[in-house]
């Protein structure tokens, strides 16, 4: 009896043992599969970072290689191709800045990614210093000024240093992530960008506006009698309509200051003056009415126009009339151009 009871209990606790090391097993087996998936998983994470950040990168060398071509060779460019140019950069400089902060997600290293992050948003805020540079320097138009950029390009490249040499420590993080992704390593193109070499491309001659503004048509109405070159033989009229036209000829748009003179003789002859700004898109034309002009009868006098334009304030445009009202506005009027 107590030997039949001695092996029942044997075959239990031998029972138990294999349960227990069959219950081991799957949960080794389980531990590994799980190790494994994690591990795979890391790697993905870590092959498509560095898959989007080895696009994004290509694409920032590229941008920076084309603008230190810009500084250094477009003084061999005319406007219309510096205006092109600076619009793409601007544009590509905004587009890497959105896809460099998309990378933050999902996580491979927070540190790692931030330097990367930052690195890119570096190369393309100083190429945006220098797209606003040239085109305020040269007139051109801009959909707007991108905010939080640095102020000139010294300080843009200094940030650029600063934010290269953070990547630079923190990029060998990559290489030890499971799978060892790597990125080549970044271009550095940006020697020939110095603050000389953008003044001198801003005074190249070729790139300069070229035309101006000036005074294209004066008119009156009741209309001037025929009268000699010089002179404007004015019917009496409460008040007289007076208007000018001003031309732009350059391909940007002008901010132009007027100056509108008529001085009187004689007796009730009170004389006026206006004066004024206005913006004249680029070659194009704008009228200007003169409020408030008023004459009388037999009244001699002088009428002067002028004008001069922003971005060349030393040169002025003049037109310059005797003026004559006659006393009994029999005459037949005639059309002033």
């Amino acid at each position: 009896m107590a030997r039949s009871r001695f092996y029942r209990r044997r075959r239990t606790l031998l029972a138990t043992m294999v349960i227990l090391v069959g219950l081991g097993g799957v949960f080794v087996r389980d531990l590994v599969r799980a190790g494994h998936e994690s591990t795979s998983a890391e790697q993905s994470v870590g092959y498509s970072f560095s898959a989007l950040a080895r696009g994004v990168q290509a694409q920032s060398d590229q941008m920076m290689a084309d603008t230190q071509d810009l500084v250094v060779g477009g003084s061999h460019w005319n406007r219309g191709a510096m205006k092109s140019r600076l619009a793409a950069l601007g544009a590509v400089s905004a587009s890497l800045i959105a896809r460099a902060n998309q990378l933050s997600k999902p996580n491979v290293s927070t540190l790692l990614q931030n330097s990367f992050v930052a690195f890119i948003v570096a190369r393309s805020k100083a190429v945006q210093v220098v797209v606003h540079e040239v085109s305020g320097h040269l007139d051109f138009a801009t959909d707007g000024a991108e905010t939080d950029v640095p102020s000139n390009l010294e300080a843009a490249k200094k940030s650029l240093g600063a934010a290269s040499d953070a990547w630079r420590r923190s990029e060998l993080r990559l290489s030890r992530q499971p799978g060892h992704p790597r990125l080549p390593p970044a271009a550095r193109v940006w020697n020939k960008v110095t603050p000389e070499a953008l003044v001198q491309l801003l005074t190249t001659p070729s790139l300069q506006p070229r035309g101006g503004v000036w005074i294209s048509a004066v008119g009156v109405l009741p209309a001037a009698l025929p009268s000699s070159s010089g002179t404007l033989l004015l019917l009496p009229a409460a008040p007289l309509g007076l208007s000018f036209s001003i031309t732009n000829t350059r391909d940007v748009q002008e901010k132009v200051w007027f100056d509108v003179s008529m001085t009187a003789q004689g007796v009730g002859a009170p004389g006026s003056h206006f004066s004024g700004t206005v913006e004249v898109a680029a070659n194009a034309s704008t009228a200007i009415t003169v409020p408030n002009v008023t004459t009388v009868a037999g009244e001699r006098g002088h009428l002067q126009i002028q004008l001069r334009g922003q971005l060349d304030p030393s040169k002025s445009s003049t037109r310059s009339f005797a003026v004559v009202v006659t006393a009994d506005g029999k005459s037949t009027p005639a059309a002033l151009g």
